[in-house]
């Protein structure tokens, strides 16, 4: 009977590891899902509107999401909700604080409040901007109750102005205004850890990470 025992447990310790994996590589699927029909609205929007690109602020009329706090409103106030209207799109299923109503940012350089090289965000879905490496969304890790406002990063190599969650093995799912996903693991430890310290982000001179997000984060070459 012991020996019965024995061989179950062993089983059981042997398979609960592949059980989580399962698990997790089933979230971060949802989470590319969720950011597929964000994009989808996000681009609908766009097109509807002259080619203007929503405000990826959490503040204005104009922003995606209406208001700075973790309410139904501050997203059915969006504009983004009417091509949307699914709660749990806005949600990953392992986000870093299981309260929050959105998981996911929007680039500041997209009609945010980032100025970076000196060349501010844009206003329109021009034809300068590169689709396929323009990244929109983001899944972020802001401890302040709400993922306030848009996603920055700083201007100085290695600088930080917002955290990266890390919600799937140590790395998140980044969408781009062509309408892909693609997920990226971070090499620097301190964006792999959850939950992260309040912002802003500290500065990470030499930063792989920060290098391959620069060209992503602004793939259009003036302020035209």
């Amino acid at each position: 009977m012991l020996l019965v025992v024995a061989i179950i447990s062993l089983l059981i310790s042997m398979l609960l590891p592949a059980l989580k994996f399962s698990r997790s590589a089933s979230q971060q699927t949802v989470c590319q899902s969720n950011q597929r029909l964000l994009l989808e609205g996000y681009q609908s929007y766009s097109r509807d509107n002259g080619r203007k690109l929503m405000g990826s602020n959490t503040r204005d009329t104009w922003d995606w999401l209406r208001s700075s706090s973790n309410t139904a409103a501050s997203i059915t106030d969006g504009v983004l909700w009417p091509y949307t209207r699914a709660m749990n799109t806005y949600v990953c299923p392992n986000q870093v604080y299981p309260s929050y109503l959105n998981s996911y940012s929007i680039n500041g350089m997209l009609n945010g409040e980032q100025v970076n090289d000196g060349i501010t965000s844009k206003r329109h879905w021009t034809s300068n901007i590169r689709d396929s490496v323009q990244m929109v969304f983001i899944e972020e890790d802001d401890g302040r109750g709400w993922n306030f406002n848009s996603f920055m990063l700083g201007g100085a190599q290695g600088s930080y102005v917002d955290w990266v969650a890390a919600n799937h093995f140590g790395g998140d799912n980044l969408g781009f205004l062509d309408g892909h996903v693609e997920y990226w693991e971070w090499k620097t430890p301190h964006l792999r850890k959850r939950p992260k310290p309040n912002p802003p982000a500290p500065s990470d001179p030499g930063s792989v990470d920060w290098d391959r997000l620069k060209p992503v984060f602004r793939s259009w070459p003036t302020n035209n």
